[in-house]
């Protein structure tokens, strides 16, 4: 693979500067799921709730595809930045979260990008810095613009949106729906 090659994690899409972000396997997909910690690497409290629901979409989206590529991986086994990516702490590899894309760009150019910490590693700038990663990894791919969505009363996640430069662009029952243009200066 082209990221051994450079001397990465295998599997590595995002790096950071306190995180790996990689594309989860099948496998690591359905341990998620199934809360199977043996022999893993995980924080004493991954994976968190948002990290269960992603696993389980992934496994719906598995089911349609080849078992056991990686979803969005492209067919010769390079990881693509559209697969759920696990949220690893460089210090230790421990996994502590989820970030990435929830889909692949529309036709517009557009993606929604979701990310979740555990609560043993919040308050650490973690979730701002994974998000400003994955911001790189659009621009880098020519994105035009990104979404988000997070709860009205989930102040945290709406400070790390307004830290990475994402601005409301509406409301709704109980959600904020975020934009970041990457078209402008």
């Amino acid at each position: 693979m082209g990221s051994e090659r450079a001397g990465l994690t295998p599997g590595l899409v995002i790096r950071t500067p306190r995180l790996d972000l990689v594309a989860m396997t099948g496998p690591e997909i359905m341990a998620i799921r199934e809360h199977d910690r043996s022999g893993r690497m995980w924080a004493p409290d991954y994976p968190a709730e948002g990290d269960v629901l992603i696993a389980e979409l992934a496994v719906q989206a598995l089911a349609a595809a080849a078992w056991p590529a990686p979803v969005g991986w492209a067919a010769d086994g390079t990881p693509g930045p559209w697969a759920p990516l696990q949220m690893r702490w460089r210090f230790d590899g421990r996994a502590i979260g989820s970030a990435g894309f929830k889909h692949p760009p529309d036709a517009r150019g557009t993606a929604e990008i979701g990310y979740g910490v555990v609560p043993s590693m919040r308050g650490q700038g973690v979730a701002t810095e994974a998000v400003q990663g994955v911001i790189a990894c659009a621009q880098r791919h020519q994105l035009c613009a990104l979404t988000a969505e997070t709860h009205v009363s989930n102040l945290a996640s709406q400070q790390v949106l307004r830290n990475c430069g994402f601005g409301v662009e509406s409301r709704g029952g109980t959600g904020l729906f975020c934009r970041l243009d990457l078209t402008t200066g």
